[in-house]
């Protein structure tokens, strides 16, 4: 059964966060994406870089 105090922490679509609150459920946003995927020789131009 789910509680009547639901709290939710949504990560990534904030379409389901916006529904939550529609609802009226107490949720806090975090706005996540993951790393995208890099081409091997642009990731080692990258970490030369960050040295």
């Amino acid at each position: 059964m789910i509680p009547n105090n639901l709290r939710v922490i949504n990560i990534g679509l904030r379409v389901f966060y916006q529904s939550l609150t529609e609802q009226k459920i107490e949720a806090v946003h975090v706005n996540w994406e993951p790393k995208p995927k890099l081409e091997k020789e642009i990731e080692d131009i990258l970490d030369k870089i960050d040295e």
